[in-house]
């Protein structure tokens, strides 16, 4: 799952940043244009992905987003992930360059 989340990090890098893990299996993604991550986490959990928003963590730009649970259906999640920032409703919410 980490060569796909990479994969799909680098893809969206122009909306998305992020630190590769050195270890372990979540991450902790932000908005680059530093707005509120909670849109994008409640379409997500509204289209069955859930991310953790940053607000929870003192750090509402950010999501954390586990990548090592389950061997199947990470590669659908993130196609979902992709779809949902593309959305014309969190366009400008996540930068609005897609």
């Amino acid at each position: 799952n980490l060569v796909a989340l990479t994969d799909f990090m680098s893809t969206h890098d122009d909306t998305l940043g992020w630190v590769a893990p050195a270890g372990g299996t979540t991450v902790f993604p932000w908005l680059r244009d530093g707005s509120d991550a909670r849109d994008l986490c409640v379409a997500l959990a509204n289209a069955g992905v859930l991310f953790a928003p940053g607000y929870c963590f003192d750090a509402p730009e950010h999501f954390r987003l586990g990548f090592g649970t389950q061997s199947e259906g990470f590669a659908q999640a993130l196609n979902i992930v992709s779809e949902t920032l593309r959305a014309p409703r969190l366009s400008a919410v996540a930068g609005g360059r897609r």
